[in-house]
């Protein structure tokens, strides 16, 4: 005698092809889970945007470290231009925009597929203010304002002020856990 055998199949080849409405919701739910191209792109692609706004309000602090202060002939330099009022790392406001807008054009970058978004920026000097650099130059200013850009005998360390927080904050990741959650359960398809 052969053992009891079920089978649940959720594309219901046992019932004619008519799933029981669980089954077929849950057949929905996996249908939707596999491509969750519009949560990404829309509701969790704005909570990045609103990610790095918060690190850039609170000058690093958001993710948990607080950016190094401007060296005093920066904020100088800044004051004589009439720019960089809006903190740190915005001078030009450039790279700013390249991370808080969406991931568009000119210097934003977003990629969406099925199962993922990765944001980034085209902003050349990115990666050298998140990792800290060694400078081989240093400015004066001059009595009419002009900058006067020397070159150091020994190279100084430039702090690293880390752009995207490591790890993300638990808020930011809850938030983006639950947009996933509400969308694969039926809900808006993107914001």
């Amino acid at each position: 005698m052969a053992s009891p055998v079920i089978v649940v199949d959720l594309a219901g080849r046992q019932t004619g092809g008519k799933l029981p409405p669980a089954l077929a919701q849950l057949a929905g739910l996996s249908d939707r889970a596999r491509d969750l191209s519009p949560v990404l792109g829309g509701t969790v692609n704005q909570l990045v945007d609103e990610m790095y706004r918060r690190q850039f309000a609170t000058q690093g602090a958001f993710g948990g470290r607080r950016w190094a202060k401007l060296a005093p002939i920066t904020r100088a330099i800044r004051a004589t231009r009439g720019r960089g009022r809006g903190g740190i790392l915005r001078d030009t406001g450039r790279l700013w925009a390249s991370l808080t807008k969406g991931g568009g054009p000119p210097d934003g970058v977003k990629r969406v597929t099925a199962t993922s978004l990765e944001r980034d920026t085209a902003v050349p000097y990115a990666r050298f203010v998140d990792s800290g650099y060694l400078s081989t130059t240093f400015v004066l200013l001059g009595q009419d304002g002009q900058v006067i850009p020397l070159h150091r005998r020994a190279p100084k360390q430039i702090p690293a002020r880390p752009i995207t927080p490591d790890p993300v904050p638990n808020v930011i990741v809850r938030r983006w856990e639950q947009a996933i959650a509400q969308f694969i359960a039926g809900g808006p398809r993107a914001a």
